[in-house]
């Protein structure tokens, strides 16, 4: 071999001596990249038990609160009802005791307690 080609020969060759700075550049990288996907799936985690329980919290207190409405409001549109009712009946037939029996036969409060009064 000619010294030239030799010269060649080594310039073509790669440098098998590592490279400090690239390695330590490559490391961090790697290190900053596994503590961020960490970051994400506990970020994750949490949000969704924050999100899980918000609604889990939220429905039962809306699952309780349209039982309630429900209950009162049928109540309360009951009740109208039957006071219209009873005008009515009482306008049209002035038997006011056929109307009590009609009330009481279908348990209207206000009546029941006017004649248990009177008892």
């Amino acid at each position: 071999m000619n010294f030239e080609e030799h010269i060649k020969h080594i310039t073509s060759i790669k440098n098998d001596t590592p490279n400090e700075i690239g390695f330590l550049d490559r490391l961090h990288l790697r290190r900053e990249n596994e503590m961020l996907k960490k970051h994400r799936v506990m970020t994750s985690v949490a949000a969704f038990g924050l999100i899980l329980l918000t609604g889990l919290l939220t429905f039962s207190r809306l699952d309780n609160i349209s039982e309630n409405y429900a209950t009162e409001n049928a109540n309360e549109i009951d009740n109208v009802y039957i006071d219209e009712l009873a005008l009515s009946l009482l306008d049209y037939d002035e038997d006011v005791w056929s109307v009590v029996e009609f009330l009481d036969e279908v348990n209207h409060e206000p009546i029941l307690t006017i004649v248990e009064a009177s008892i």
